[in-house]
């Protein structure tokens, strides 16, 4: 227990250290700037969700969508951002951990390869926490306010969501870690032969092209809105199903968060199964931790001291 405390005694002020580096924290000297900081903060995360909320309602009293599809719709969108800062991340973890320009500094200070390590990791995700608030989480909280309204999801849903939301996050940024030691390879690569990148981004373009057309050509010429959106939603019905079953674990994520849809309730309750859902998630969290302190901290050490 001694050496635990001891361990987050000194990454604290290390982490903080870091942080001051890499944000400006000027405006906590004015309380005039603080009050507005906050207030637009608040302001910027109810706006989103607010939609979000208002667009669901829409949706369902339109009859576009059934309110009980909520939470599928949820999963595709939470896939989708998911997927995207797994890139992100990857990429930028990948600067931050072999290129960042503090390393040279970083490495003189008397602390253990453990702890600049893990201090480069949380600084990360702080940052990743930051950037989620402007999109990932008030989306969320508006998805769960919408259902909240609809009847398909607990209120008690709003006070647990953001647990497993944040601890996924953070499996996001560990998985980022692992993917940064073959992307740094293929990194250097492109640097090293322009034409390989060149030839990749002119392969991906013209895969997204090829894609884009594909599906437009899928598009009837004469669409009955009127007459043929019966069959129109059976089919986006059965693909978001499809879809949802597909991403499986990002569907598992969805149930720690929202709750389990039961044949004998309506709409999803945090029953006992969901929780259990979450210490399985909080349990591959931990797990990751180990596989990066094992696998990524050494290389990232290697590469550290060969960089001097």
């Amino acid at each position: 227990m001694g050496k635990i405390k001891s361990f987050f005694r000194k990454m604290i002020p290390l982490v903080f250290f870091q942080l001051s580096d890499k944000l400006d924290f000027s405006w906590l000297k004015s309380k005039k700037l603080v009050i507005r900081k906050i207030v637009f903060g608040i302001l910027k995360f109810f706006l989103v969700a607010g939609v979000i909320t208002a667009a669901l309602w829409l949706f369902s009293f339109w009859g576009i969508i059934n309110s009980s599809e909520m939470v599928d719709l949820y999963v595709l969108f939470f896939t989708l951002i998911m997927a995207l800062l797994l890139i992100s991340n990857t990429h930028h973890l990948t600067q931050s951990l072999y290129y960042a320009e503090d390393n040279k500094l970083l490495v003189t200070f008397p602390i253990t390869s453990t702890l600049l390590f893990f201090s480069k990791i949380i600084v990360f995700f702080i940052f990743d926490f930051i950037k989620n608030l402007s999109l990932l989480i008030p989306v969320s909280f508006g998805f769960a306010v919408g259902g909240i309204i609809l009847g398909q999801i607990e209120i008690t849903t709003l006070f647990w969501l953001l647990i497993p939301l944040v601890v996924a996050s953070a499996i996001i940024v560990l998985l980022a870690s692992l993917l940064s030691v073959p992307y740094l390879y293929i990194y250097r690569l492109f640097k090293n032969v322009p034409v390989l990148e060149l030839i990749s981004v002119l392969v991906i373009t013209a895969t997204i092209i090829i894609g884009v057309t594909y599906v437009i050509g899928l598009i009837p010429d004469d669409i009955d809105l009127m007459n043929q959106w019966p069959a129109m939603r059976l089919t986006a019905q059965n693909f978001i199903s499809d879809i949802c079953k597909f991403v499986y674990p990002f569907t598992f994520v969805v149930r720690a968060m929202f709750g389990k849809h039961g044949s004998t309730y309506l709409g999803y309750r945090l029953i006992g199964e969901c929780f259990l859902d979450f210490g399985i998630l909080f349990g591959i969290f931990l797990v990751l931790i180990f596989v990066c302190y094992f696998t990524i901290k050494p290389f990232f050490f290697y590469m550290m001291t060969k960089s001097f």
